[in-house]
């Protein structure tokens, strides 16, 4: 857990207002506090299980006005209730995960967020590929950790998602994110915005659910 470390993760039913959120003072304030801020705007392409009981549904494919031959970046969100009884032994996996990820090829940003420290965790990546995503996923210390979570069932609720980058902006880790959004238009819909910031001092909850 850290106190400096936050995430945000909203649903919204249009483009426009996915971008006039991203563009208000409320993120605007935490952009001004940030040592560190990365947004973006993201579709939903394939999800299954649950988070707070509830499933998230694909994009259609009238729901966001993508330019024809637009191919960004992948991203994947992955959340998990964990029964306090086997937090343990579900941790005992992590740190092996952890660092494969952060040295994977294809993989461009990776956090980690929790609402409650500990037994309800969130992790979000973002690929150059499908191809390095499923070489990530599949193989190594994260498919070791996967094994073990479904034989000794070590959640009481998981969600997996994975989301096209329609545009993208700001820092994290040092490295630059900004991107014109060329992808998607204020009219349309769209399903998902997240923003992820380094606070410089500022201890909250990393992590919410709109």
């Amino acid at each position: 857990p850290s106190p400096s470390h936050q995430g945000l993760i909203c649903t919204f039913t249009h483009a426009d207002l996915a971008l006039k959120f991203l563009d208000s003072s409320l993120v605007q304030a935490y952009r001004d506090r940030a040592a560190e801020f990365w947004s973006g705007v993201l579709t939903v392409q394939s999800a299954r299980g649950y988070w707070d009981k509830q499933s998230w549904l694909a994009t259609a494919p009238d729901a966001v006005a993508v330019q024809p031959g637009f191919e960004g970046p992948l991203a994947v969100l992955t959340r998990a209730s964990i029964l306090p009884s086997k937090a343990m032994a579900f941790w005992r996996y992590a740190p092996a995960a952890q660092a494969e990820l952060s040295e994977s090829p294809g993989c461009m940003l990776a956090m980690g967020l929790g609402e409650a420290p500990l037994v309800r965790q969130c992790t979000f990546s973002l690929w150059q590929d499908t191809a390095a995503m499923v070489q990530y996923a599949h193989q190594g210390a994260h498919q070791l950790a996967s094994a073990a979570a479904y034989k000794h069932q070590y959640f009481s609720e998981s969600l997996f998602v994975r989301m096209q980058v329609l545009q993208m902006a700001g820092v994290w880790q040092g490295r630059s994110f900004d991107a014109p959004a060329k992808a998607v238009q204020s009219t349309a819909p769209a399903d998902a915005a997240l923003a992820g910031s380094r606070l410089a001092g500022v201890p909250s909850l990393e992590v919410s659910h709109v």
